[in-house]
């Protein structure tokens, strides 16, 4: 058993041993298997709170025992007659507690999945979860109740609901590469294991009618993305290479917002540096901002390289969309527009004003970009 000192997390009081032994035994004082998890990791919790008060590290366990003993007894009492609710299945238990350090730890369910798409994975999951995990994540993800209510609703201390929420994701991850597998490719929630074009349900930011159609290769790094039904000259809003760390992303969508995040990034540098070097040869490629007519479409920006030709640019659109402000009014608004761009003055420099607006009109995000340098100055207006 590994014992650390009063500054140690929940996660490193036990090794993954011990700590399944805590949730059988925690699992035979509670009679609950269904349980177990949960208590197990409240013990912890209780355990990390109070660690100053063990004198003797050598009884640590016979410690931690005693404090589960007090765990399960209050969640007893808590059940009252319904002590005897129906159990997970085995399979279910074996997900949850033998394969989580295998999944855990990837990139955040929330940022893998939009809300939308959490939705429908969780509609199409119903009959697949066990009622007390689909219950607080109907809660925490389509009711959106902050955490500390469903605790209080399910008569649960928060340590307890984020273990049974967790277990849940990693429940929901399983179905993603299992039962749910082909639905969720047909949905554009899960990545095909084959590059290929096919359609999303992301709607195209440029004109709010059309999906966007994706093309995605992890092996070479290609992304490209473009509105189906081509509303601007190029087809294209976004392509090449992928920037951003995406782990165990499956959904589009999700991708599609790191990688756009990343690019803000990207061309932030760019802009400060003047440009970048070129990935083939590392020629320099100035940066040099272009006319509508330049680039066929819109304003923008563009890099160069003069000796093999690699290209990089975005346009204002592309550059407002970028932003993590647009990322989240995207989110609320799933349909959205991008608006004209006008050029004013504002704080005494010459300023470019665009943004993006809910089809329904009901909300609009503004983005102040800077008319010399292109840069995102400000971003209001959110709603």
């Amino acid at each position: 058993m590994v014992v650390h000192s009063a500054h140690a997390t929940n996660a490193q009081l036990l090794n993954e041993t011990d700590r399944q032994r805590l949730v059988r035994l925690c699992g035979k004082l509670s009679g609950s298997y269904d349980a177990a998890e949960d208590l197990a990791q409240e013990t912890l919790l209780e355990a990390w709170r109070h660690l100053e008060k063990l004198e003797d590290p050598q009884g640590y366990w016979q410690w931690l025992t005693a404090i589960a003993r007090n765990v399960c007894l209050r969640w007893d009492r808590q059940q009252g007659q319904e002590s005897a609710r129906q159990r997970q299945t085995a399979a279910w238990d074996e997900l949850a507690w033998d394969e989580e350090e295998q999944l855990a730890d990837g990139a955040d369910f929330e940022l893998e999945l939009e809300r939308e798409e959490l939705v429908i994975l969780l509609d199409r999951a119903m009959a697949l979860l066990p009622p007390e995990t689909r219950t607080v994540l109907v809660d925490k993800y389509i009711e959106e109740f902050p955490q500390s209510e469903i605790a209080e609703r399910l008569r649960l201390s928060e340590g307890a609901v984020e273990a049974r929420l967790h277990r849940g994701k990693l429940m929901l991850r399983k179905l993603l590469s299992t039962d749910l597998r082909q639905e969720a490719e047909s949905l554009g929630i899960l990545l095909p294991e084959e590059p290929y074009w096919h359609a999303t349900r992301i709607w195209c930011t440029f004109c709010g009618t059309n999906h966007l159609l994706a093309y995605i290769d992890r092996t070479t790094g290609q992304m490209h993305y473009r509105c189906s039904g081509e509303c601007i000259p190029t087809g294209t809003i976004m392509g090449g290479n992928i920037l951003g760390p995406h782990g165990d992303l499956k959904s589009l969508k999700a991708i599609l917002t790191r990688e756009l995040l990343a690019l803000h990034e990207h061309y932030e540098q760019a802009s400060i540096a003047g440009g970048k070097h070129c990935s083939q040869c590392g020629c320099a490629m100035p940066l040099k901002r272009c006319t509508e007519q330049e680039l066929g479409y819109a304003c923008g920006i563009a890099m160069l390289c003069p000796i093999c030709g690699e290209a990089d640019g975005a346009s204002l659109w592309h550059l407002a969309l970028d932003t993590s402000a647009a990322q989240r009014f995207w989110r609320r608004h799933p349909r959205m527009l991008a608006l004209p761009n006008s050029e004013l003055e504002h704080e005494g420099r010459p300023v470019v004003l665009g943004g993006f607006a809910s089809l329904d009109g009901t909300a609009r995000l503004d983005v102040l970009i800077d008319a010399n340098t292109y840069r995102v100055l400000h971003t209001g207006g959110e709603q």
